[in-house]
C-alpha cells in the first residue's frame, strides 16, 4: 500500500503542491523468546509411581508418569500387568495439570521441581507416589544444575542407583524362530495400551519425527518411535510394520496410514 503525501512549496513564486508517494515500513513485532521451548521441545522425563489409595484393588498399582518440561504437560499410563484383572493403558491424556487447593482462576501447574523420588502428585483426585525415575531424568538434572538443588540431584542419584534395574515398563518380548507375526501383533497391542491411538498425540508424534515437513515417515522414523515407546525396534519387525502401513515402493507412510494401521487392529 502506498501513501499519498502533499507538501506545500513555500519557496516558489507561485505556491504549488508537490505530490510524493511513500511505502510505509512493515510493522515490527517483538519476537517471542523460544529458546527455552526449543531446548526442551523433544525432552520427555519418565517417572515410575504407585497409586496411593485406600482401596485394596488399587494399592500398589504401578504407573508411568511422563512429564514434558517444554510445556508442563503430563501423561500417565499403566503398563500391562499379568493376571491383574485390571484394564491397563492410558490413565491420563497429555495435559497441564493444576495443583490442588489453588485458585481455579489463577491455577498453579505442576512443574519439573515437583517430580522427585518420594514426591506425592495429586492428579484429579488420584494420588500417586513417585518411586523411581528413568536414568535420563538424572542426566537432565545434572545438565541443568542451576535449576535443581544439589541435595535433589544427589537424592535422585542415590535412589536410581539402587532401584533403576527394576524400572522397566516394557512388555517382555523374547525372539524365537518364526515369531515375526506374533511379535508384530504384540507390538501393536502395546502401542494401543499406552494410548498411541489418541489422535492429538499421534499427530504431535508424527510432526516430531517429520522434521522436514515432508508429510510422511520412513522406516527409520518408525524404528525411532518404537525405541521411544520402549517397544521392539528389531529391523524385521519395523519393516513388517512399514509393509502393513503402506504399499509405497519407498516405504513412505502418511499420518493417516499410520493411524489407520494402529486403529484397525
Amino acid at each position: 500500500m502506498r501513501i499519498l503525501i502533499l507538501q506545500e512549496d513555500t519557496t516558489a513564486p507561485t505556491k504549488r503542491v508537490a505530490v510524493t508517494y511513500t511505502t510505509p515500513a512493515p510493522p515490527q513485532f517483538a519476537q517471542p523468546d523460544n529458546s527455552h521451548m526449543s531446548e526442551n521441545d523433544n525432552v520427555t522425563l519418565r517417572f515410575e509411581a504407585i497409586m496411593d489409595s485406600v482401596m485394596d484393588e488399587n494399592k500398589g498399582r504401578r504407573f508411568i508418569i511422563t512429564y514434558h518440561p517444554a510445556d508442563q504437560r503430563i501423561m500417565v499410563h499403566e503398563p500391562p500387568s499379568r493376571n491383574s484383572g485390571i484394564v491397563t493403558g492410558k490413565f491420563l491424556n497429555l495435559m497441564k495439570v493444576p495443583k490442588p487447593n489453588h485458585d481455579p482462576e489463577n491455577p498453579i501447574y505442576y512443574g519439573i521441581h515437583d517430580f522427585y523420588i518420594g514426591a506425592k502428585i495429586d492428579l484429579f483426585e488420584h494420588r500417586f507416589i513417585i518411586t523411581n525415575a528413568d536414568l535420563f531424568v538424572l542426566k537432565y538434572m545434572e545438565a541443568h544444575k542451576d535449576q535443581f538443588s544439589s541435595s535433589t540431584i544427589q537424592s535422585m542419584k542415590d535412589n536410581i542407583k539402587v532401584s533403576n534395574k527394576n524400572f522397566d515398563d516394557k512388555v517382555p518380548f523374547k525372539r524365537s524362530p518364526g515369531d515375526l507375526c506374533a511379535l508384530v501383533a504384540k507390538t501393536i497391542t502395546h502401542m494401543k495400551s499406552i494410548g498411541l491411538t489418541d489422535r492429538a498425540e499421534i499427530f504431535e508424534l508424527f510432526l516430531k519425527y517429520d522434521k522436514d515437513r515432508e508429510g510422511y515417515l520412513r522406516a527409520e522414523h518408525i524404528q525411532n518411535i518404537c525405541k521411544k515407546l520402549h517397544i521392539p525396534s528389531d529391523k524385521d519387525v519395523v519393516n513388517e510394520i512399514v509393509k502393513m502401513c503402506t504399499d509405497d515402493p519407498e516405504g513412505k507412510i502418511t499420518l493417516e496410514q499410520f493411524r489407520n494401521f494402529v486403529e484397525s487392529y
